[in-house]
């Protein structure tokens, strides 16, 4: 089970994309083709991995520093629910009933 919610990553020149689920991904993915290696947001992301990693930063917190940089490059693909998804999702929902009145499941 990944670590994170995957991110679609679209790095230039590469013809296939990269999901990205945990702290390692992420980093190995820095020596990849990003557009700007010297932005603040990207300089910020591998030295969050970094100490993430090195268990002195928190790993969602170095992950959401990921995210952010790879989305201001334009790197994160669109990942909207496919249609086979929303339907899925919908039919999970219709068999959920909730009882508006909170006292109708208590055991009397």
């Amino acid at each position: 089970m990944p670590d994170f919610l995957p991110l679609t990553v679209k790095f230039p020149g590469s013809s296939q994309p990269t999901v990205v689920c945990n702290l390692a991904e992420a980093a190995a993915t820095l020596g990849k083709r990003w557009p700007n290696r010297a932005s603040n947001d990207y300089v910020r992301a591998a030295d969050l991995l970094g100490k993430a990693m090195a268990g002195d930063c928190a790993p969602r917190v170095a992950f959401e520093a990921y995210r952010i940089a790879a989305g201001q490059q334009r790197l994160l693909m669109d990942t909207s629910r496919s249609a086979a998804l929303q339907v899925l999702d919908s039919l999970a929902g219709e068999s959920m009933v909730v009882s508006p009145d909170p006292d109708a499941g208590a055991l009397k």
